[in-house]
């Protein structure tokens, strides 16, 4: 009896709250709409107003900058989870015994054993024998290979040049897309490796062509060919990124290519990379394989723990760098770093290092200026800047804001003794400091030189070395990467944790890199230290034609980036970073071996040091000359028969001048309205 009253005051109570909820909104929205409507009109006269004023940019800068980075920051947000979501599934998946023997490897040849071991124990051979693929031209890559072959047996030098020549081409059929060597572990398709073997021996068999049979006609010709194929091939290059102390890690590739013979001529260095440029370039064989091995097999007593580590530049603890920092602007002084850097320079220049060793030291950095967004960066190597010591070089292209003030360059006088660079005429008082060239850090627009090493040295094929605490974590290899194939599935693409969280992962980045590129384009970026950091992120760093090799970043390396090591700390960094090389060393390998054989038969026939990378790369003659060859080759089956084809030359300033009046006057000519009879009229 008492249940159904106290029900039904319960419903009344919840109508009548119901009720006075509607009341409320439709009192309060349009009051609210009402009172706030006056308010927003008023602030967007006052925006309209400032606007006119000081103008849009300066006045809708701060907010529309604030909205992109709030972008920015959700989408790297979302990526670290895809990320970490990416390594949960890969660490799930069952690891054989025989890729921990991988991993502790100490020496290429044990390394070796163990990939092809594991290799054949996952079927990966079936792989290489077949010679079909979507990856590369394999058709024209066996047909060549077959022609190649014939002409050689065939004892035809007209016939194997005139074949030979279109395949010594950076990247000829496709043979170096880095997905080709992502399938295996050692080795890759047996068809690429028997063109390779071909292609090399066709060069040997030219290059000892002897006796009777050669003629001074097909002697010339010979030399003409080798030397177009050096300008078809281009030069081989080692581009090392910055980093700060990860580019300790790069020691561990140029220890691994100097033991596998694999070493290029031309190395490029930017900010810490230049620090390990500078160690390659300036020390023989010899000296650079005791320094790097005592770093692995005896790293307490090593010459690099004492320079990198005990008595490195990086000292102090972090309270004293931030006190440093927020009370003078900067932690070191340059002259301290100098000093520091005298050793892994010999106190050479750029000349004396080039002499010493016979490689290609260029290292970049960036000036300060007033300033042109666009002008390029400052490239010091033994060619525009002979004379200049190393060591101020280095410091040059290491000079991170913070870290040391803005430096100068130091030349070698003919007496030995040290003075400022390139310094401008000064009148009145004389030179001061105010008026030297300074320089900072090249990373921030030149981390990888590309397309400068390539236009000055020829370079076509490059070996990138990415140690960017900020850049090498975006490396995902969702398909895997050359020596280590990817945990998913082959049959389904092979990704990395699924095709759905690739697939996140590369839209979270691409979208990083709009929203980056929109804060650059529209220039909201704000300067730290008085530099624009709106080029870290955007430069291009992976080459047409190479590998990129990115390190594999222990947490430990984030800590304390900018100090000292200890002597384990080097250790693991230089073996992590050479079992890295060790896997891309097949695919380095498949156009190292062309390059070698080339340069052994240029030097074979006297003209090995034409068009090389120390002249600054090939020369128009050379071009003039590939293109003289591959013409005769084409259309004559006999070239000691055939009338030898004229060879290219600039012409004079006469003749450029009656070619030029000649063709105003054909233009005119043509241009000319004619004067049709019914126009007369």
């Amino acid at each position: 009896m008492t249940a159904t009253p106290r029900k039904r005051s319960c419903c009344t109570y919840t109508w009548v709250l119901a009720e006075l909820f509607n009341l409320v909104l439709l009192i309060g929205i349009p009051g609210c709409v009402w009172y706030i409507w006056p308010l927003v009109g008023k602030l967007l006269m006052a925006i309209v107003a400032a606007c006119r004023i000081f103008g849009t940019h300066r006045v809708l800068r701060l907010p529309v900058g604030s909205l992109l980075c709030s972008l920015l920051a959700l989408d790297l947000f979302m990526y670290a989870v895809v990320r970490a979501l990416t390594w949960l599934v890969e660490a799930t998946r069952r690891r054989h015994r025989r890729e921990r023997a991988l991993e502790q490897a100490t020496s290429y040849e044990s390394w070796l054993e163990a990939a092809t071991s594991l290799d054949a124990f996952e079927g990966r051979e079936t792989w290489c024998k077949v010679a079909e693929s979507d990856l590369y031209d394999w058709s024209h890559t066996y047909s060549s290979t077959l022609r190649l072959r014939e002409a050689r047996e065939a004892g035809d030098p007209q016939r194997l040049m005139a074949v030979l020549l279109p395949c010594l081409k950076p990247n000829v059929f496709g043979v170096l897309e880095g997905q080709i060597y992502s399938s295996t572990r050692a080795g890759t398709k047996q068809i690429i490796e028997e063109f390779v073997d071909e292609v090399s021996a066709s060069l040997e068999w030219l290059s000892k062509l002897r006796g009777r049979g050669l003629t001074a006609a097909l002697e010339a010709e010979r030399l003409s060919f080798l030397r177009a194929a050096r300008a078809s091939l281009g030069n081989p290059a080692l581009l090392l990124s910055g980093g700060a102390i990860l580019s300790v890690y790069q020691f561990g590739m140029v220890k691994a290519l100097l033991e596998l013979g694999m070493l290029p001529q031309v190395i490029s260095g930017s900010s810490g990379g230049a620090v390990i440029g500078s160690v390659a370039c300036c020390f023989t064989d010899d000296e650079l394989l005791t320094v790097l091995r005592e770093a692995v097999e005896s790293p307490e007593t090593s010459e690099l723990y004492r320079e990198l580590g005990s008595h490195g530049p990086l000292h102090g603890t972090r309270l004293w760098k931030v006190r440093q920092l927020l009370r003078r602007g900067r932690i070191y002084d340059w002259e301290h770093f100098h000093k520091h850097m005298r050793w892994f320079s010999k106190g050479l220049t750029f000349r004396e290092a080039y002499e010493r060793t016979g490689r290609v030291l260029n290292i970049t950095c960036t000036p300060l200026r007033s300033r042109g967004r666009r002008a390029p960066p400052l490239m010091l190597n033994h060619i525009d800047t002979p004379h200049v010591d190393i060591a101020s070089a280095v410091c040059a292209s290491a000079c991170v804001p913070g870290l040391i003030n803005p430096v100068y360059l130091l030349e070698k006088a003919p007496d030995g003794t040290m003075h400022p660079y390139h310094q401008p005429d000064v009148s009145g008082s004389g030179e001061t400091v105010e008026s030297r060239i300074l320089l900072r850090d090249g990373s921030f627009e030149a981390d990888i030189p590309i397309h400068q090493i390539a236009s000055k040295f020829g370079m076509s094929f490059a070996i990138v070395a990415q140690c960017n605490p900020h850049i090498a974590p975006f490396y995902a290899h969702l398909n895997g990467r050359p020596g280590r194939p990817s945990g998913g599935r082959a049959r389904t693409g092979g990704w990395r944790g699924g095709f759905l969280l690739g697939a996140l992962e590369v839209s979270l980045k691409e979208d990083m890199r709009k929203q980056l590129r929109t804060i650059a384009t529209l220039r909201l970026d704000w300067k730290l230290f008085g530099c624009d950091w709106s080029h870290m992120w955007l430069q291009p760093q992976d080459p047409i034609a190479g590998v990129t090799l990115t390190i594999d970043p222990h947490i430990s390396d984030y800590h304390d980036f900018v100090g000292n090591l200890t002597a384990p700390e080097i250790q693991r960094m230089v073996r992590t970073m050479e079992r890295n090389t060790w896997e891309a060393s097949t695919l380095m390998r498949t156009h190292m071996r062309v390059e070698k054989a080339l340069a052994s038969a240029l030097g074979a026939v006297g003209a090995g040091g034409e068009g090389g990378p120390g002249e600054g790369g090939g020369s128009a003659a050379a071009a003039a000359s590939m293109t003289t060859t591959a013409a005769t080759a084409a259309t004559t089956t006999d070239v000691r028969a055939a009338p030898r084809a004229t060879p290219l030359r600039s012409p004079t300033r006469g003749e450029a001048a009656a070619a030029a009046a000649a063709g105003a006057a054909k233009r005119e000519a043509t241009h000319r309205p004619s004067r049709s009879p019914a126009r007369k009229r």
